[in-house]
């Protein structure tokens, strides 16, 4: 879950294409997908469909299907509501519960009936949601079950009803009677006829070479020997046909002496009847593999889209914390360290985002860290600083003095709480102030429950005004959208938020006076300490022991950005750095020269990481030289296959300049250790 308060925060990128980046690359991989997806907006309007979905549809104008999205929506759907009022159904359940699964039915321009299963998800990017819907196409699915359905009650039909043929036989082995199915079975008039014909009623030959006359009378002989045999036979009926069959001769006491009874199964409908079954099992297994694809096409889509997201925010980030490195003025450094925050606490959000088990489950957990509050609220201030000094209002904080501990739980989400506030105070504050709060409302021995306060001097609320606003899509009125924006999301999530922080939000507002926004939420508490902020711009940040300086490095990467950017760091930390821009030359690099370790990136051309990495691996007196993955690949399971590759550790992108040096110098110790 997120809110409105990031897109305010993070509005303003860094100017060039780094910024536009991630969302040029999510379209080029919907566009390309071949599932089919649509997307809707926080409006509920359609905005985008995959070319999977043009080519369900059977149509080629984009834009005329989403201007009117159920032209190809059966007007009745399953269930018998409407197509409309249904959809606005699972759409509204969607936003309330994140996700829902549907059925569907639509119809191809050439009027082809599409049964669909439709998944539905609220899916956050930033700051904002959008509705996603894949559609899987059921109509392979519900032919290969109505096949197998067919099939099972064909068989039960065959097993129940259908009479059996009885043959009896003489001590001699000759037939004497007969039942009419038969005669029926095997197309002969009357017994008589039965009995003169029954041996010539099978081909020379049976199927394993041996002659019929023979082995039909040994399988007869042993029958009467042993009392009981059961085997398949080949038989003619009269008319020529062949007539697979399963014998069972049974010997039977009969007048004094011993008899044989024949009993004749017609396997031509089952031998049919298995053959279709193996070929709907074969289509149900394909559609299984088909479904198969689909969701490995998906985890594939979302593993593409976190690599290409975090490439150009390490860019970002990584040349963000190169320019703090070198002189500047104290408001270049400001802004620098601005953008910097800005980045760090839009990526984190993207990484729950992109985290596929969290999408898959629809669970958000918060965080247990420590953090310091008064370094929340310092870094909340700070963000929203330059949109305060445009509008030329103030800003003020007030943290008690009560609070003198740290606290354990998730900073990034009580920041989105406060920044959601705050954007909304600055967006509705045109003179005045504003005040963010925060004091100890009960202390017990490891606990402590804080209330926070955002407090403007803006345009202020209705008694009926603020019964609306926390819920979805709630707005002061709709000339509030007009004017000021916003989804009117924000709120709601906030209030989700602070619930799962085991507190209550309320707010109290006067028309044209100002609002202010309460909420509690309750921390674990510790002892006050100094702690180093994920969002420290100073550089490095990790000494290097004076004789690992000079220490001489192989990097390997392929993105030039992300090659300057580890250059930089590491040759400001005294190591030396050979680039290579991809695993061919890296392989061919490292075998002209001595280095002490190796940086790897993953997705390169020509060769890739984990290839050259195993090309490195096979040489026997290169074995012991420690190799780190250097990627944008964050997705579970991304740093096993580096090791499952033979690499000795996984860093991702965006670096963070003091956990690359601590890992080099790491496994440069090691290696010299070793």
């Amino acid at each position: 879950m997120t809110d409105t308060s990031k897109r305010e925060a993070a509005k303003e990128p860094p100017p060039g294409d780094a910024a536009e980046k991630p969302g040029d690359w999510s379209k080029l991989i919907l566009d390309s997908s071949p599932l089919a997806f649509m997307v809707l907006d926080q409006n509920k309007q359609m905005i985008d469909c995959s070319d999977g979905a043009m080519k369900l549809f059977e149509i080629s104008d984009k834009e005329e299907f989403l201007k009117n999205p159920f032209m190809f929506s059966e007007p009745i759907q399953p269930g018998g509501m409407f197509a409309g009022e249904l959809a606005r159904e699972f759409v509204d359940k969607t936003i309330e519960t994140g996700e829902c699964l549907a059925e569907w039915t639509y119809r191809s321009k050439s009027y082809t009936l599409i049964p669909c299963e439709v998944t539905i998800k609220k899916i956050y990017i930033g700051d904002a949601f959008i509705i996603l819907m894949y559609i899987r196409d059921l109509r392979a699915e519900i032919e290969a079950h109505a096949e197998v359905r067919e099939v099972t009650e064909r068989n039960e039909i065959m097993i129940n009803v259908t009479p059996i043929c009885f043959v009896f036989f003489d001590d001699e082995l000759n037939v004497v009677n007969c039942n009419p199915a038969a005669l029926s079975l095997f197309e002969v008039a009357t017994p008589e006829d039965f009995a003169d014909s029954f041996f010539s009623l099978s081909p020379e030959y049976q199927k394993d070479g041996k002659l019929s006359a023979d082995s039909y009378k040994e399988n007869m002989q042993r029958a009467f020997n042993y009392g009981r045999l059961t085997f398949e036979w080949e038989h003619l009926t009269a008319s020529g046909k062949k007539l697979p069959v399963e014998v069972t001769f049974v010997r039977v006491e009969y007048k004094g002496g011993y008899r044989l009874a024949g009993y004749f199964v017609d396997l031509r409908e089952q031998k049919a009847v298995l053959a279709e079954m193996r070929r709907a099992e074969r289509k149900l297994r394909e559609a299984k593999e088909l479904a198969e694809d689909s969701t490995r096409i998906k985890s594939e889509f979302l593993a593409n889209m976190s690599h290409e997201i975090r490439t150009p925010m390490n860019g970002i980030i990584g040349i963000t914390n190169l320019a703090l490195e070198k002189e500047t003025s104290d408001a270049q450094r400001d802004y620098l360290s601005k953008i910097d925050q800005s980045a760090k606490s839009l990526l984190r959000i993207i990484n729950d985002i992109l985290d596929f088990s969290k999408i898959e489950a629809n669970r958000l957990e918060l965080e247990k860290t420590e953090f310091r509050i008064d370094t929340v609220i310092n870094e909340v201030g700070g963000i929203t600083a330059f949109s305060v000094m445009q509008k030329g209002i103030g800003f003020n904080i007030d943290i008690s003095e009560n609070i003198d501990f740290n606290v354990i739980g998730d900073s990034l989400r009580l920041q989105q709480v406060l920044l959601n506030m705050t954007s909304n105070a600055v967006k509705f504050t045109h003179k005045g102030s504003i005040k963010v709060s925060v004091d100890v409302t009960e202390r017990k021995e490891n606990t402590a429950e804080l209330l926070f306060s955002v407090k403007d001097t803006g345009i202020g609320m209705s008694a009926k005004q603020t019964a609306e606003i926390f819920k979805a899509f709630g707005q002061a009125d709709s000339s509030t959208t007009r004017k000021y924006g916003g989804t009117g999301l924000g709120l709601t999530i906030c209030k989700s938020l602070v619930e799962m922080m085991d507190g209550k939000i309320w707010l109290e507002s006067t028309p044209g006076a100002g609002t202010t926004f309460f909420f509690t939420a309750r921390f674990e508490t510790v002892e006050a300490r100094e702690l180093t902020s994920d969002n420290d711009t100073g550089g490095a940040g990790a000494d290097v022991p004076e004789e690992f300086k000079g220490a001489r490095i192989l990097l390997a990467e392929d993105n030039e950005i992300n090659s300057i950017i580890a250059l930089e760091l590491l040759r400001a930390a005294g190591f030396v750095v050979d680039p290579a821009v991809n695993g061919a030359i890296a392989v061919d690099m490292f075998q002209k020269n001595d280095y002490e370790l190796i940086l790897m990136d993953i997705q390169m051309p020509e060769t890739d990481g984990f290839t050259a990495t195993r090309i490195i691996r096979s040489l026997k007196e290169y074995r012991q030289i420690p190799i780190v993955a250097m990627t944008a690949n964050a997705m579970q399971g991304d740093k096993e296959k580096s090791l499952e590759a033979g690499m000795n550790d996984h860093i991702t992108k965006p670096l963070v300049p003091k956990e690359l040096i601590e890992t080099v110098c790491r496994w440069i110790g090691e290696q010299r250790g070793s």
